[in-house]
C-alpha cells in the first residue's frame, strides 16, 4: 500500500499529464471565439510555457519534446512540432532564469504571443525545407498563421497558466 505523499505525489502528476493531455486534445476543438481568421489557440504552445516557467531548460525541453512527439502522433510527423515547442520551452526556462520574466498575467501573455510565433516559424522553416511550396507564397500565409495564433493563443495564456499554478501549488501544499 502507497502512503499517503505518495498518493499525493501521484494525485499531482496525474493532474499534470491529464492537462497536458486535455491541450492535446483541445487542440481539434473548434468552439466560437476560439479562432481568428480560421486559426485557433496554440494549446500545446500554452502549456509548455506554463510548464517551463517554474523549471530548468532541461525540464522545458523535454515537456515540449514529449508534447512534439505526441502532437506528431495524432498528426502527421513531417513537419515535426518537436523542435518548435522544445525551442518554446527552453527559451521560457532561460527568460525566467535570467529573471526577465516575473510570473505576472501580462508577462505570460506576452511571452506566449512572442514562442507562438516562434513555434510557427519553425514549423514554417521545415515546411520550406521539405521545398514543397512556394517559399513566397508560404510566408506570405505564415505572417497570416502566427499573427493570428499568437494574439488568439496570448488571450487564453494567462487563464490557463493561473489554473494550473493554483493545481501545481496546491499540490505542493498537500506534500508539506
Amino acid at each position: 500500500m502507497l502512503s499517503p505523499l505518495r498518493n499525493r505525489r501521484f494525485f499531482r502528476r496525474l493532474g499534470t499529464g491529464a492537462s497536458a493531455l486535455f491541450c492535446l486534445w483541445a487542440e481539434w476543438v473548434h468552439l466560437p471565439g476560439l479562432s481568428l481568421a480560421g486559426v485557433g489557440v496554440d494549446w500545446p504552445v500554452i502549456w509548455v510555457v506554463c510548464w517551463s516557467l517554474e523549471r530548468t531548460m532541461l525540464q522545458g525541453a523535454a515537456a515540449g519534446l514529449v508534447l512534439g512527439l505526441l502532437l506528431d502522433g495524432l498528426t502527421a510527423p513531417i513537419p515535426t512540432h518537436g523542435p518548435g515547442l522544445i525551442l518554446v520551452g527552453v527559451l521560457t526556462a532561460r527568460l525566467r532564469e535570467y529573471r526577465f520574466l516575473q510570473s505576472e498575467t501580462l508577462a505570460v501573455a506576452l511571452l506566449t504571443f512572442g514562442l507562438t510565433v516562434v513555434q510557427e516559424t519553425t514549423l514554417a522553416l521545415q515546411f520550406m525545407a521539405l521545398g514543397e511550396i512556394d517559399p513566397a507564397l508560404l510566408w506570405a500565409h505564415h505572417q497570416k498563421i502566427s499573427l493570428a495564433s499568437g494574439l488568439v493563443t496570448c488571450l487564453w495564456a494567462p487563464l490557463v497558466w493561473w489554473l494550473l499554478q493554483r493545481f501545481w501549488a496546491w499540490g505542493e501544499a498537500l506534500e508539506d
